[in-house]
């Protein structure tokens, strides 16, 4: 397996590597994908709220319909809770049952031709003079660092390093419904989300809720997500004390490309949810 010759490695299974690695294998490349978990559903760190343009991508045609939701509609709600409801003819937002949506893509992307190694982390890479030596799995022309906001790639190789980022956390509520489902509500609010916004949508599954905010280097402060559902749970018709049956959470890069670039290797900056536009 060592001596194994591939045109790209990608490390990380999340969307931006399987992702890359499907446009990679549609044009006949030979890609090989590792990541550390065995099930690609598990300790997810993004949310699962896609934009119009990526449901679009090649790479979620054929997705079981049951694994996705539309919500045609935006409800932007300022910091005191008075609210307005926004929509644009003929775009949408699609919410997602996120873990087995990413176990899906997984599967996909072995259908199209890139072999997906589960239980595989990255350990280290070497420039040869074609290209790169991946430690525990080949050789490749291309190594593309899709390992997060972390990423470890761009630590061993020395590249550019995210140095902005989001602090997110996410609840996932089963079998219950919003006052108003068909809307991807959105909460503007200095006190629990500075720089960013809440959210809650309702999803394939049930309901999601969502804060994120500036992260501060030496501030491990996470998002007062129980403060922030004590505020708006009554009002979407949610239990106040009812408990998460699953929860994400992370760093989420927000400050754009990272340098330095140096000849034919670049630091991608992988873990960029949906909602988390440029």
């Amino acid at each position: 397996m060592q001596d194994k010759h591939y045109d790209a490695i990608v490390v990380g299974a999340g969307f931006a590597g399987l992702a890359c690695a499907h446009q990679l294998a549609r044009h006949g490349l030979a890609v090989c994908v590792i990541d550390r978990k065995q099930d690609l559903g598990e300790r997810m760190h993004t949310t699962g709220i896609l934009v119009q343009e990526a449901c679009d991508a090649p790479l979620l045609a054929g997705m079981p319909p049951a694994l996705l939701r539309a919500v045609p509609h935006v409800r932007l709600y300022a910091p005191n809770l008075r609210s307005v409801r926004l929509g644009a003819d003929g775009y949408r937002f699609h919410t997602t049952d996120t873990p087995a949506l990413m176990r899906w893509l997984g599967e996909h992307a072995e259908t199209c031709g890139v072999e997906l190694r589960r239980g595989c982390p990255f350990r280290n890479a070497a420039r040869t003079p074609t290209g790169w030596q991946v430690e525990g799995v080949g050789r490749a022309r291309v190594l593309v660092g899709a390992d997060g906001a972390r990423s470890r790639v761009a630590q061993r190789l020395g590249l550019g390093r995210v140095k902005q980022f989001l602090h997110g956390v996410e609840y996932e509520f089963d079998g219950v419904a919003l006052r108003e489902p068909d809307a991807l509500h959105c909460f503007i609010s200095k006190r629990f989300a500075p720089g960013y916004l809440g959210w809650m949508a309702q999803t394939p599954t049930g309901v999601q809720a969502g804060l994120a905010r500036r992260y501060r280097p030496g501030n491990t402060q996470a998002p007062d997500m129980a403060g922030f559902l004590r505020h708006v749970a009554p009002m979407m018709g949610l239990s106040v004390t009812r408990s998460p049956d699953s929860i994400r959470a992370g760093l989420i890069p927000c400050g754009g490309p990272v340098g330095p670039m140096r000849g034919t290797t670049w630091c991608w900056s992988a873990m960029r949810p949906a909602w988390c536009r440029r």
